[in-house]
């Protein structure tokens, strides 16, 4: 296996889904005067998984495809969320959630920034700041701008399905208290696993998935027992097919859903480069 080549090839995909994502842009400015935010979502959705083929990359440029197959856990998350909210019945209900859920986690991170309790005050002292610095006063305001946006209209069949799942849940699990994860709602899955059954992915999830989880959570250390320099390309052949694999897929799916017109250009351009060669 040519690894220099093999990167070069991943960086010619990183290219084609830029340019996916540049013509998205142009497409939906062109659509709508505001674009929706259901496809604010699948775009940032999308962007991400180009970010994380693009960090992959980038590390095995640089011989570090120990850290590189961490990023393919990420990718392979956002490779499902992706597939999961573009759903004919409910992609405007699920990009919405997956929404809502952004703004639930980011009130809850600046509420716990601006409280009195003992994880606020720890985090200012350790930060050295006071509550009333400006900074402070920003993230008050950033607080009121997400409330205002989690009150709108279009949010509230969001929040009854979330309430729906919840309830169901704690009778089903006879627990007093349980919170969703945004994919669960929608007729969705209480876990990745389980998402990834649903998406069709369960063999890769069980065959790759707790190996860069422990990646992840750095429960691999023995593996490296010796001296070894830091540098130097053990197997990188995982993380380039995984990586590529992964980005094909969703940039396939991605077009197939949004952008139908390019599907024959993109299947051409795969077949051009060899990328349906392993």
């Amino acid at each position: 296996m040519n690894i220099d080549h093999e990167i070069d090839k991943l960086g010619l995909l990183i290219q084609k889904g830029e340019e996916i994502l540049k013509y998205s842009y142009e497409y939906f400015s062109k659509e709508y005067s505001i674009i929706p935010d259901e496809i604010r979502v699948a775009i940032s959705l999308y962007e991400k998984v180009i970010e994380n083929i693009d960090g992959v990359f980038i590390l095995l440029e640089n011989a570090s495809e120990r850290c590189a197959l961490s990023i393919t856990r990420d990718l392979f998350e956002n490779m499902l969320y992706l597939k999961f909210i573009m759903n004919d019945k409910y992609f405007k209900e699920r990009a919405l959630s997956y929404y809502y859920s952004y703004l639930k986690d980011n009130l809850s991170h600046i509420e716990m920034l601006l409280s009195n309790g003992d994880k606020g005050l720890r985090i200012r002292k350790y930060m050295k700041k006071e509550r009333s610095d400006e900074s402070y006063k920003e993230l008050e305001r950033r607080r009121e701008s997400i409330k205002k946006i989690m009150k709108k209209k279009k949010f509230r069949e969001i929040k009854s399905e979330w309430y729906r799942v919840r309830d169901g849940k704690m009778k089903e699990k006879n627990i007093k208290t349980y919170f969703p994860k945004w994919y669960e709602t929608f007729e969705g899955s209480e876990n990745i696993r389980k998402l990834a059954i649903s998406c069709d992915f369960v063999a890769e999830y069980d065959m790759l998935y707790g190996a860069y989880s422990r990646q992840v959570h750095s429960t691999n250390a023995m593996e490296d027992l010796g001296i070894n320099r830091l540098r130097t390309y053990h197997d990188p052949q995982e993380a380039l097919f995984v990586t590529r694999s992964f980005g094909l897929v969703a940039i396939h799916y991605y077009i197939e859903f949004f952008l139908r017109e390019l599907c024959e250009q993109f299947s051409n351009w795969v077949y051009e480069n060899d990328f349906h060669k392993r």
